[in-house]
């Protein structure tokens, strides 16, 4: 039965910086406070809307939990933001960007435009899902590797950090295969998935992208960029996942055969 759990992190100071010596890291991973609330509410929203869709007595507690806990995430995320925002970073013109994707875009009309109607008002939504199922695939694989991880605890991080990112991580993992199962009960096919994947992925990418560049502008302290090479050297030393760790996992989603439930807590080497 998936419920959502307490957040074991509350309010707090959090440090920007919460891995000694490692500031491109901790900036990549503090993206997960920018980007996600909103894509979780997103997330929230659609599988509402689905919800007396839903057949399936059994899939209906899971889309419920489900929706319990990306609720959780975003609450626990956004705490950690307004908390960076007390320190004065500015997120206001990523919070536009991002408002602008998930409420216009990606919103009840296409592309922010056509308002669909009758069959194609169901077709929009189930594609929609299957872009939530592509990204949950994304956010299993990431919630394996900070599971896994070894690297950073050695570290000596912002313990707080750390337990939320886990927290978050097993919540991931515990309901990989929900955004899935839906979108398959909604009759999406295989075509389908993988290509909503494509375009998942590439989102999820240029988007992680520029959050961590939000975060690398406004440190007054280093470098105005890094390049890829700096992401291969810190995903080498464990901070970050591998791209190999990365393209391996993501390549399974285009298995003809592929259900969320192939993916498992990832073993503590190899990530």
């Amino acid at each position: 039965m998936i419920q959502a759990r307490i957040c074991p992190v509350q309010e707090g100071d959090f440090p920007v910086l919460w891995i000694p010596q490692q500031k491109f890291a901790s900036f990549v991973l503090n993206v997960t406070h920018l980007v996600l609330p909103p894509g979780e509410l997103w997330f929230c929203r659609l599988f509402n809307q689905a919800l007396p869709l839903v057949q399936d007595e059994a899939l209906q507690q899971q889309v419920k939990g489900f929706i319990a806990q990306e609720g959780a995430h975003a609450r626990a995320h956004r705490n950690v933001l307004a908390d960076y925002e007390r320190q004065g970073l500015d997120f206001s013109i990523s919070r536009a960007r991002l408002t602008s994707i998930f409420n216009g875009l990606l919103g009840d009309k296409v592309m922010g435009r056509w308002q669909p109607e009758g069959r194609w008002q169901f077709r929009w939504l189930r594609m929609r899902i299957g872009m939530v199922a592509a990204i949950e695939h994304i956010t299993c694989v990431l919630g394996n590797w900070i599971l896994a991880n070894q690297a950073i605890a050695r570290a000596d991080p912002d313990p707080r950090m750390l337990e939320l990112l886990r927290w978050h991580g097993w919540e991931e993992v515990e309901h990989r295969a929900v955004a899935h199962d839906l979108y398959i009960h909604l009759g999406g096919g295989s075509v389908g998935r993988m290509l909503w994947f494509v375009l998942a992925l590439f989102a999820v990418i240029l988007t992680w992208k520029r959050g961590t560049q939000v975060f690398i502008r406004q440190d007054r302290q280093g470098p105005r960029s890094y390049g890829f090479r700096t992401y291969v050297r810190v995903s080498r030393q464990g901070y970050l996942p591998t791209v190999g760790y990365l393209a391996k996992s993501f390549l399974r989603y285009f298995r003809w055969s592929y259900h969320p439930d192939q993916e498992g807590a990832a073993a503590p080497g190899g990530v």
